[in-house]
């Protein structure tokens, strides 16, 4: 049985992940700012570079915006996840919103991305989120990416994406990045998380030929004796 107990052993330990996230500058987007105009809705900022971590790019306005009474009451009245003076990021139609994070994406590593996503006040709402990879010249390469889902006007909703070992594998040695683009209405982004999944010493193909001939000796000699004791008898 001691066998037995040892392969299974090697099969669980060949499983094990170990799981790091990756540090986001300003993942929450509470960071100051300084706060350049000012609207019926909250304070917000506009322009490239104005978010601390982050850089804006395509057109029209990205930012941070910062609900006040008014906007608690109005735009996010069925949620509770915000509250009064609370900063969130958000996108104008054809807008996006970046950020490299300096960390190198490994072979073998599977990265997982969420964000809070939120419907600030429009009907026709939309805009995708991803991650990228960037070299050292900057050239950048969207791995993977996924539609932002609308959770109802005026609440939030939690959304995961993954980019799978294989295709980390093809990129690897680059700097991962991960990216927001908002495509109608008004995307608001919260509590930015990436973690980074590493199989931890995988069992080389070697050891389970090891481990499949050991049990394949064992059971061969157990039946040689089983043999031998019936023929003395």
């Amino acid at each position: 049985m001691r066998i037995w107990g040892l392969i299974a052993a090697l099969m669980c330990f060949g499983g094990i992940a170990n799981a790091a996230p990756i540090a986001i500058v300003n993942a929450n987007f509470e960071d100051q700012t300084a706060l350049d105009v000012s609207h019926s809705l909250g304070n917000y900022n506009n322009g490239a570079g104005s978010i601390p971590g982050w850089s804006t790019n395509w057109r029209n306005n990205a930012g941070v915006w910062a609900p006040n009474a008014e906007a608690r009451a109005t735009s996010f009245s069925n949620t509770g996840d915000f509250d009064i003076g609370h900063q969130v990021a958000y996108l104008n139609d054809e807008t996006g919103l970046y950020q490299n994070t300096g960390a190198l994406i490994k072979s073998g590593a599977q990265y997982t991305l969420s964000a809070l996503f939120g419907n600030r006040a429009r009907l026709d709402f939309g805009g995708v989120f991803g991650l990228y990879a960037e070299t050292a010249d900057g050239t950048i390469t969207r791995l993977v990416e996924s539609a932002i889902a609308d959770p109802g006007v005026g609440l939030l909703g939690a959304q995961t994406l993954v980019l799978y070992a294989e295709m980390a594998t093809q990129f690897a040695g680059q700097t991962l990045g991960i990216f927001f683009i908002g495509e109608n209405g008004q995307v608001v982004i919260d509590n930015v998380l990436l973690d980074e999944n590493v199989l931890v010493n995988p069992i080389p193909a070697a050891a389970w030929l090891f481990g499949t001939a050991l049990a394949g000796g064992v059971f061969a000699s157990r039946r040689k004796r089983k043999a031998a004791a019936k023929s003395s008898a």
